[in-house]
């Protein structure tokens, strides 16, 4: 009975072209999912990067800050010069003339360079 089975299904094992394209994008579309999520933060990191993050202000330190863009993580090191309550922003100088606003929620991990 199980060669009866095994022949029954020998048509199956190859898979059309159309459907090994539709596999690849299909897990491209879930990498670029994974790479777009922000991941909950805990209480004890999140302290840890308000005490980074005010050395930072207080010394003019160099800070490494992981962000998640629309395109996925993307790393931005610069010197942050202020904290806008306002808008929920750090303004960072990226060296030159260069400032740069970071959402406070886009934030994924913070390092001092």
């Amino acid at each position: 009975m199980s060669k009866k089975i095994n022949r029954q299904f020998n048509c199956s094992r190859m898979m059309l072209p159309e459907h090994c394209s539709v596999l690849r994008e299909h897990s491209a579309g879930l990498e670029r999912e994974e790479n777009c999520y922000l991941p909950a933060h805990d209480e004890q990191l999140l302290e840890e990067c308000q005490q980074i993050l005010e050395q930072a202000l207080a010394g003019s330190l160099e800070l490494s800050f992981t962000v998640v863009t629309s395109s996925g993580r993307e790393i931005i090191t610069g010197v942050p010069l202020r904290f806008e309550q306002l808008s929920a922003a750090i303004v960072i100088d990226r060296g030159g003339s260069t400032l740069q606003k970071i959402d406070i929620g886009d934030i994924v991990s913070l390092k001092q360079v």
